[in-house]
């Protein structure tokens, strides 16, 4: 057809997350269910020190309100083909410690809106996160967003019938 491919991410809908305050307590949140691809077993390995006593299904409206009462979004996953979570947590500003596998090193940029892992230690990252401005990092979700995904889409599906043509 002589039409370059393309890869476009899945558009999020940054408006259901609302940059807050930083919580004056570091509080991790580890949203990734007991699924092993997931890395339900490092995250279970953290919870009595680093992320807390209790794990629950989580329904998806919950999600905004809890990323808000944390100040760390924590992504131990073994494989990540693209990284919801990892979107949702920047978009509401929160810093997000992730492996640095798959979809994760495209949407988590180190140092900057978080840390990638590459070793596995996530209690080291976890101790070293940065006094970082919730603003910032929420800025970065942008590429992200519905309005960016659809245009994106508009201009691959107008490459193609032009192609044809």
């Amino acid at each position: 057809m002589g039409v370059e491919p393309v890869i476009i991410p899945p558009g999020v809908d940054l408006g259901r997350f609302a940059v807050t305050p930083r919580p004056t307590m570091r509080r991790v949140l580890y949203l990734g269910g007991k699924n092993r691809r997931k890395g339900y077993e490092a995250a279970k390995r953290l919870a009595d020190t680093l992320v807390g006593p209790w794990l629950r299904d989580v329904h998806p409206d919950e999600v905004p309100e809890l990323m808000s009462q944390h100040d760390v979004v924590l992504m131990p996953s073994v494989a990540e083909p693209f990284g919801l979570v990892a979107v949702e947590a920047i978009a509401s500003g929160r810093w997000v410690v992730a492996s640095d596998v798959g979809g994760l090193r495209d949407i988590v940029i180190d140092g900057v809106n978080g840390t990638l892992v590459a070793d596995g230690d996530f209690a080291a990252a976890l101790a070293h996160v940065p006094d970082y401005d919730p603003a910032t990092v929420a800025a970065t979700a942008e590429r992200y967003s519905l309005e960016r995904w659809q245009a994106a889409m508009a201009d691959a599906w107008s490459a193609l019938i032009l192609a044809d043509e």
